[in-house]
């Protein structure tokens, strides 16, 4: 750490403590002038950081050093990827046709709460209708049907349609309405952005199970597949 380094990093942990401390004792304009003296202090550990970065590139042999001014400038990048990347959630999920002889539809909706833009964004799920206890497969590897790709921006929606069986039958009607079989719309969402720390990509994997009290579909725990539990 080289002198100049030492001195900001002591410098900004000064000046924040006394900003904070100046504000647990009710001097606002005080501890107002310690934070601005603090973020400019920290302004020219980030000038200095990068004027470093610069002479680095220009000298063939110079030694990388992880200096608190470096420290203080990952944190700050990690920070602000952080207020701006993309967040998936699930806004909504609907159930059409969900009555005896008719083919059930299940529209999964899920935005985005994030600030950037959420790219290249793949979406497949299943809908499973099954005994209770019975083994519930979810790997999505090379699932085609119901997958949808896009982009979605900030405070937008896309949604994804899973199918039932072709005509719902009588028995498995009166069976998900006396729990006796279960229904699980499930699925994974792939997005990507700049702003995502790492391999810049993430998901997002969705469960929800009709519910024979509220005859709607509730959100359950996702459960893995063998092979993903094998890969643990």
């Amino acid at each position: 750490m080289t002198a100049i380094a030492y001195s900001i990093g002591f410098g900004v942990a000064l000046t924040l403590a006394v900003a904070i401390a100046e504000y647990q004792l009710g001097k606002q304009k005080a501890a107002i002038w310690w934070g601005l003296a603090c973020w400019i202090l920290a302004g020219a550990g980030l000038a200095n950081t990068l004027l470093a970065r610069s002479e680095h590139r220009l000298t063939p042999n110079a030694s990388t050093e992880n200096t608190g001014a470096n420290v203080l400038v990952s944190g700050l990048e990690a920070q602000t990827a952080a207020q701006l990347r993309p967040f998936l959630s699930v806004s909504a999920i609907e159930m059409h046709n969900f009555q005896v002889g008719n083919e059930l539809t299940v529209i999964v909706r899920f935005q985005n709460d994030g600030r950037a833009p959420a790219s290249d964004v793949k979406a497949v799920g299943k809908l499973d209708i099954a005994p209770i206890g019975a083994f519930v497969d979810m790997r999505y590897d090379g699932l085609d049907v119901g997958g949808s790709t896009g982009t979605i921006g900030s405070g937008k929606a896309m949604e994804i349609v899973l199918f039932g069986p072709p005509a719902m039958s009588r028995k498995i009607f009166a069976g998900l309405h006396k729990g006796m079989h279960q229904m699980v719309a499930h699925g994974r969402v792939t997005y990507r952005s700049q702003y995502i720390m790492g391999s810049g990509q993430d998901e997002m994997r969705f469960c929800h199970q009709f519910d024979p009290e509220t005859r709607g579909m509730v959100a359950c725990r996702p459960l893995l597949s063998q092979s993903d539990e094998k890969k643990k």
